[in-house]
């Protein structure tokens, strides 16, 4: 069914699958790289559809997050303004308002708007896995993470919550379902019988041409514990694993203003591509 508030279609719930696929369509979208099942459960009446852009608002415990597609920037912020307007409407609560891979050309549209960026994610690479050299660490307590240590390993990512804009951690679910996925592994450095760094990894890609890319998801070292080399030793111990189980690349995402964690990669052989990251943008 269609229901009308100050010319917006709201989707019915059935449109759920409808909504995200035609956002999907669109020339612009946060959607790409998602399935329908990465967002949570949204009421039917946080679903839109406005000329030629849609949006679906989801609520999360840091405020409320919009997952959009829009066929030009002009149909993306009038869209983005009146389903903002509406959801202000209905709550008068100043809740955090969220949207990811905001394209560059949107942003000063955006900043008009009351949108500031919060984070950007550029891509680092490691173009020959095999060939590139990096100094043996001395830290020798790098090993895979045991089934039993899920929860420490989550505690340890969620400690590091700040370090890198919009960084929270993952919780325990994530660290068991990561862990046990194909083709992934969770490194961690252990200090004492106690777990003081947890590296999270995966490989794609086994069919490209130019061989299977290392993507160093996640990486975080307790604060008590920086410092120390153990980041250093865990994607030294990345590199071995990935290269035994036949990764030719290495890819990581890292915000722009994560310097030590730049300046830590860089040393490891990682480069910057040129062009921008992904841009995310919260309205408070």
């Amino acid at each position: 069914m269609f229901l009308c508030n100050a010319g917006i279609n709201i989707r019915g719930g059935d449109k759920m699958k409808e909504i995200f696929e035609k956002a999907q369509g669109y020339k612009y979208n946060s959607v790409a790289y998602k399935d329908l099942e990465d967002i949570g459960e949204v009421s039917n009446e946080n679903i839109f559809e406005i000329d030629r852009a849609a949006f679906i608002a989801e609520e999360t415990s840091k405020g409320m997050q919009i997952h959009w597609g829009a066929e030009s920037v002009e149909n993306f912020i009038d869209g983005i303004s009146r389903v903002i307007a509406f959801i202000n409407d209905r709550n008068k609560e100043n809740k955090r308002i969220f949207t990811e891979f905001i394209p560059p050309e949107f942003v000063e549209h955006m900043e008009s708007i009351g949108f500031k960026i919060v984070s950007e994610w550029v891509d680092f690479w490691v173009k020959d896995l095999q060939g590139v050299e990096v100094s043996t660490s001395s830290f020798e307590g790098v090993r895979q993470i045991k089934e039993n240590e899920y929860e420490e390993a989550s505690k340890v990512l969620r400690s590091c919550a700040g370090c890198s804009r919009e960084f929270v951690g993952e919780s325990e679910q994530w660290v068991k379902e990561w862990n046990e996925s194909e083709n992934s592994c969770i490194l961690v450095a252990e200090i004492n019988s106690k777990l003081a760094g947890v590296c999270c990894l995966s490989i794609y890609g086994f069919d490209s041409e130019n061989g299977a890319v290392l993507w160093l998801r996640e990486i975080g070292v307790a604060p008590e514990y920086q410092g120390k080399g153990i980041g250093y030793a865990l994607i030294e111990k990345a590199f071995q694993w990935g290269r035994e189980y036949g990764a030719k690349r290495s890819f990581l995402a890292c915000d722009v203003e994560n310097y030590n964690g730049i300046k830590l990669y860089e040393k490891l052989g990682y480069r910057r591509k040129d062009e921008r990251g992904q841009i995310d943008m919260a309205k408070y």
